[in-house]
């Protein structure tokens, strides 16, 4: 039974199929393939645990009711709706976090953090929840990283520096992700 989730927005298909072959140059020319196992997303909350703690299978089933409730009750409020009726994300070419992590970039949008941070302060009250994190909320999609070869970093730098890529969509609704059998469903 597996308590690991995350809260992200998916992208639509046709920007999936374009992260997908942009992932699949990595795995093929980099060898880089582990970014293949989870669906294209923009993380708004970074993988937590829920409940912390091992629980029973009803402990369980009671905690995941009570996450459920508290994204629900969420994404019904108000200002919610509309922020996420006027979220419009803008991808543009790509970006690095040497030594490993190549992504397409997402472009700068007031919209998305306020989106982002109403979300991380509505969850951290529940128990469980990672703290609000050290690091400032870069959103962006990722196309290779943990497995991509310190030594091939640089190489394949240069490959995805030398592409462009400019798209745009809009994103109505959150997704909460659980790993299941080593990857991440909705």
């Amino acid at each position: 039974m597996t308590n690991l989730y995350f809260i992200a927005i998916l992208t639509p298909e046709k920007i999936t199929k374009d992260i997908r072959h942009f992932q699949q140059q990595a795995a093929n020319l980099f060898h880089s393939r582990r970014a293949l196992r989870n669906p294209p997303h923009i993380t708004l909350i970074p993988p937590f645990r829920f409940p912390r703690k091992k629980a029973s299978a009803a402990d369980f089933a009671t905690a995941r009711q009570r996450l459920q409730k508290r994204l629900t009750e969420f994404a019904e409020r108000q200002d919610i709706r509309q922020i996420l009726g006027h979220l419009h994300i803008e991808l543009h070419d790509f970006g690095f976090f040497p030594p490993r992590v190549i992504f397409v970039r997402v472009k700068e949008n007031p919209e998305l953090n306020r989106l982002q941070a109403a979300l991380q302060k509505a969850t951290s009250d529940l128990t469980g929840f990672p703290p609000v994190p050290k690091r400032p909320f870069h959103p962006h999609l990722t196309i290779a990283y943990r497995d991509l070869d310190e030594a091939l970093f640089p190489k394949a730098r240069r490959h995805f520096e030398a592409l462009r890529y400019r798209a745009s969509f809009p994103a109505p609704q959150l997704t909460l992700l659980k790993h299941e059998n080593g990857r991440w469903v909705s």
